[in-house]
């Protein structure tokens, strides 16, 4: 009974999403451009690769990190035509390569272990403590520069990225703020903006990563999230199931829902195909439009004013 009232909600939900992104307007919808390519350095010494789509909007600019799924790299989000949906739709959009997967290879001096193509618990983990803060570093200057507002952050993951990108949200809302002025209120902050996680064929962990902890603690924050997945998929429908109970999705109050657990009935397709290739009788592309949907709410629409986030401190 618990499991078939989840999915009516989360069918409910779907449609409400899909009926948002279907009936507003698109700002710029013809100015976007392609992306710039750009790099970063982590704080191990890797470069991590990305492309960029800046947004127009400047300071009000919403802003997603696209990572990709499995032996797939950032390409799969420009093939698919999503990351310049969202550009159109004026998102500053960040679609990265994680170390060891497309540009982002290791340094020439790396010791040999680390050139070995398998990805290793240190490399999971360096994922999160290195290459997304060196990400996030990039968002902070450009955010700095008014040239997005790093307080609406979004994230999209597929598949291995998604416990990645729990555990990197966690670790975001958990940072402690400057000590730079005399109330809680008034301190600078460090981190507490990702606003919402996409988790398209999620799993529940990678090794050296679980999601029980982070979910618990994004569990008490103001965080959404949206989890995807096609019903030919067993296993990573009971880690949808898993992880919207562990959201505590089943116990959220209807008229501020921030938790959608959607499983498309007799589809297979999983990953970034869900959104690029699953189109339903009438030719739509649902599980996008869903996306597209739950960003728009908790993301473009959230609101949250560009201050500014340097340290009194400096």
């Amino acid at each position: 009974m618990l499991i078939q009232r989840i999915q009516s909600a989360a069918s409910v939900a779907l449609c409400l999403l899909i009926m948002t992104v279907s009936t507003l307007p698109v700002a710029g919808q013809d100015k976007a451009s392609g992306p710039e390519e750009k790099t970063v350095q982590t704080k191990d010494g890797w470069t991590i690769h990305f492309s960029y789509w800046e947004s127009t909007m400047g300071q009000d600019a919403p802003v997603v990190i696209l990572l990709h799924g499995d032996k797939t790299t950032r390409v799969q989000w420009k093939a698919s035509g999503f990351a310049d949906q969202l550009a159109k739709e004026q998102y500053a959009v960040l679609a990265v390569d994680l170390r060891k997967h497309g540009d982002s290879q290791p340094p020439e001096d790396a010791p040999a272990k680390l050139k070995s193509a398998k990805l290793s618990k240190f490399d999971y983990e360096a994922m999160i403590a290195a290459d997304l803060e060196a990400i996030k570093k990039f968002i902070y200057e450009e955010h700095q520069a008014k040239r997005l507002n790093m307080r609406k952050l979004g994230v999209v993951a597929t598949e291995f990225s998604t416990p990645i990108a729990i555990a990197w949200a966690a670790m975001d809302w958990a940072k402690t703020p400057y000590d730079d002025a005399p109330t809680l209120a008034a301190k600078t902050p460090r981190g507490q903006d990702v606003q919402a996680l996409a988790l398209i064929s999620p799993q529940d962990s990678v090794t050296g990563v679980a999601t029980t902890q982070p979910l618990r603690l994004l569990r008490a924050t103001g965080m959404a999230a949206l989890l995807l997945t096609g019903e030919m998929n067993p296993r990573t429908s009971r880690t949808v199931q898993r992880m919207y109970q562990g959201f505590g999705g089943d116990q959220q109050d209807a008229d501020n829902q921030r938790y959608y657990m959607t499983t498309l009935e007799k589809i297979k397709l999983s990953g970034i195909d869900l959104i690029a290739r699953y189109r339903n009788q009438k030719g739509e592309p649902l599980a996008q439009f869903a996306v597209l949907g739950f960003l728009r709410k908790h993301v473009f629409d959230h609101k949250a004013d560009w201050k500014d986030r340097e340290s009194r401190l400096n």
